[in-house]
């Protein structure tokens, strides 16, 4: 009888694990929260009425270090979904194409069991299966394994009760701020990215317009500084808006005060301050496990890598 393999979650880690598992005869189920795929390497969609316009707001690139990631990001060029990004002066650095969230899409595509706009709240493990529930408590299947890609804080929450997963908590997971920022007007920054020392508010500007197969009507993604978000994770975003523009104004002298498109994201759990250092979590008597960025580091290669480890384990221990 078919395996079927519960993941909550649809950002890299998921979209991996889900692409090996069904690629290998899985039933694999997907739940994801957001309106779509990418978690964290999500693009945002805005429209002046007119034109559709793109930006990524989450994870920029892809650094490659790993020889087994590289082998999938070789595969990856082979698809025509990602490029190299010569821009940065690196041999080593990627984007997905047209957008970041092009990757989870790719992955995805084989995986016929997904649902969005679907909040996972908690597992129950009994009978030798485990019955997911969902925010409005309502019953989503019973499996016989599930997997969460969370941030830790949620994966903690939905485990709730598991004594395998206790390290959870002590997972500091870092806010930041990203401003997205589209407009009419042609500015010569100087550069690609930049990483600002000194400023109040901003810690990174990069245009997201200089990015391969990008609309290139100048797009500015803009990071707050990680300290400051979270002394003010609850300022009005209009403001932030406005405070971001002016010290990006006062950096690079670039002003707009009739952009297409401006936007505030706040990602709760950005980026990992310390990884936990291990693959993944499992709970082999419960039938449950945990896989993502944060197990290893903050950055696609790390989602990869804790994913495609976890999607092993899961086979070998169907296969015994």
């Amino acid at each position: 009888m078919t395996k079927k393999i519960c993941i909550i979650g649809a950002g890299i880690s998921g979209a991996v694990l889900a692409n090996e598992l069904t690629q290998s005869g899985f039933e694999v189920f997907v739940y994801e929260k957001a309106r779509g795929p990418g978690g964290r390497t999500s693009t945002r969609k805005f429209s002046d009425g007119h034109k559709n316009f793109f930006i990524d707001h989450g994870a920029q690139y892809i650094d490659v270090t790993n020889p087994e990631f590289a082998d999938f990001i070789s595969l990856a060029q082979t698809k025509k979904v990602i490029e190299k990004f010569d821009l940065l002066g690196s041999d080593n650095v990627y984007v997905p194409v047209p957008n970041m969230n092009s990757l989870c899409k790719f992955l995805l595509e084989p995986v016929k069991n997904i649902k969005y706009q679907i909040e996972v709240s908690r597992v129950v493990s009994q009978k030798g299966l485990v019955t997911v529930i969902d925010a409005q408590n309502q019953h989503l299947g019973d499996f016989d394994f599930v997997v969460s890609t969370a941030p830790p804080l949620q994966t903690k929450n939905i485990f709730f009760g598991f004594e395998k997963f206790p390290t959870l908590e002590n997972i500091k997971m870092i806010p930041i701020f990203a401003v997205m920022l589209i407009t009419k007007i042609e500015y010569d920054f100087g550069f690609c990215e930049k990483l600002i020392q000194d400023a109040q508010i901003i810690n990174w500007i990069g245009l997201n317009s200089l990015k391969p197969q990008r609309d290139k009507t100048l797009s500015i993604i803009i990071h707050c500084d990680p300290k400051w978000t979270s002394c003010n994770l609850d300022i009005d975003r209009k403001l932030l808006a406005q405070m971001v523009c002016d010290e990006l104004q006062s950096l690079t002298g670039f002003y707009d005060n009739d952009p297409l498109c401006l936007d505030v994201h706040r990602w709760l759990y950005g980026r990992c301050a310390k990884p936990l250092g291990r693959d993944f979590l499992i709970d082999y008597e419960h039938k449950i496990s945990a896989c993502g960025d944060w197990m290893l580091g903050d950055n696609i290669e790390s989602a990869f890598l804790s994913a495609s480890r976890l999607a092993q384990e899961i086979k070998k221990t169907f296969s015994k």
